[in-house]
């Protein structure tokens, strides 16, 4: 009987090869030790909605979803087609800004429940 890890390592070849060679170049083979698991991690080469794809073909279902920030699954068709515009305004600004507002009124308006009852500075 096969177990699991057999199973894997039958089923992605290409993520064994990949991660050979992270190993060569990066500490413990990944870029975060949350990546790693053993015999070696699985390598993805592309998403769409909430599915996955690896190197070696393989779909499978995120659950995981981008550490869960993905509420609108991978590659949404909105986000898409909004992108050329606000990548024209620059990328991961790192400071606040307006649309951080926008979506958190949004996403208030959508999930009441997610209105923050931490720390609210007094106003000025």
């Amino acid at each position: 009987m096969e177990t699991y890890v057999e199973e894997y390592k039958k089923r992605t070849p290409g993520s064994a090869s990949l991660f050979a060679r992270a190993a060569k170049v990066m500490p413990g083979g990944v870029s975060h030790n949350l990546r790693y698991f053993p015999p070696y991690p699985l390598y993805i080469k592309k998403t769409e909605g909430s599915r996955i794809w690896d190197v070696d073909g393989n779909e499978y279902i995120d659950l995981w979803m981008g550490h869960y920030t993905h509420i609108l699954g991978h590659k949404p068709k909105v986000i898409a087609k909004a992108l050329p515009e606000i990548n024209s305004l620059g990328t991961h600004w790192g400071i606040v800004h307006e649309y951080q507002v926008t979506f958190a009124e949004d996403l208030c308006r959508i999930v009441p429940c997610a209105i923050s009852k931490m720390w609210k500075p007094k106003p000025t």
